[in-house]
């Protein structure tokens, strides 16, 4: 990837300006939550592989 290409989501996030919309505009965290627990074995293994610590 090149730096063109690279996002900075440091910049992005401290940019957001404060709105009507909330949060749930961007991330339906409902649903995060349950596929994160309808895949949690998945992801505890994908986790391991990677190296990745556990939370």
């Amino acid at each position: 990837m090149t730096d063109k290409n690279k996002r900075d989501f440091k910049y992005w996030f401290n940019d957001l300006k404060d709105t009507i919309t909330g949060w749930k505009y961007f991330v339906d965290f409902q649903k995060s939550f349950e596929n994160v627990q309808k895949y949690k074995v998945e992801l505890n293994i994908l986790n391991s592989l990677i190296g990745s610590k556990k939370h």
